[in-house]
């Protein structure tokens, strides 16, 4: 069904789309967050569209470290796919009938996302900084989004442990002010999202 709300960022009313699962009304539902919270407005703002919900009807979990599953489904939440989880995904660690499968499908097939070799996609792996990062910007390159350039590119303290195959997509989220630093003026590639 739908449902109109009032975009608590922008303050805007629209109707929003409920998929099946029941979803909080805001990010008030949840007794682990409160108004102050430095990500209380984004987490309002992501469940009223449906790109994320709570680990139960109560709870929300905001200091969880996210799985790579989890991650394409918020992808592929923001662009209204609604997969089929019981298809073959191509994976052998991707098996018919998880919550997960269409989304993994549907990133991997548009080029959103992509397996870890041997065959395996690792859902349930955690999804690190520079992961996230080219996920990002394959998902913009796949909107035919033109991330902007509002930040000067400026090299992390720990630029070297930034993998080749991702240094390019951390450096655009940087610039486009998606990403930043944790401190000492380092990435933390490798930390989990």
């Amino acid at each position: 069904g739908t449902k109109t709300r009032t975009c608590s960022v922008c303050k805007h009313k629209e109707t929003v789309s409920v998929p099946g699962t029941k979803l909080p009304k805001s990010a008030k539902s949840f007794k682990d967050i409160k108004p102050g919270d430095w990500f209380y407005n984004f987490v309002d703002y992501a469940v009223i569209h449906g790109l994320f919900s709570g680990t139960s009807d109560t709870k929300f979990s905001p200091n969880t470290e996210m799985t790579r599953a989890q991650f394409v489904q918020v992808l592929a939440n923001l662009s209204g796919v609604k997969g089929d989880n019981n298809v073959n995904s191509g994976f052998t660690d991707v098996p018919k009938g998880q919550w997960y499968v269409g989304a993994v499908k549907w990133a991997v097939e548009n080029s959103v996302a992509s397996g870890v070799g041997s065959g395996r996609f690792d859902p349930n792996g955690k999804v690190t900084r520079e992961q996230m990062c080219v996920m990002l910007v394959k998902y913009a390159n796949f909107k035919g989004i033109t991330l902007a350039e509002n930040e000067q590119k400026t090299p992390f303290a720990d630029d070297t442990k930034i993998d080749v195959w991702a240094k390019e997509a951390v450096y655009k989220c940087q610039m486009a002010d998606l990403v930043n630093g944790k401190g000492a003026g380092k990435f933390d590639p490798k930390g989990n999202a």
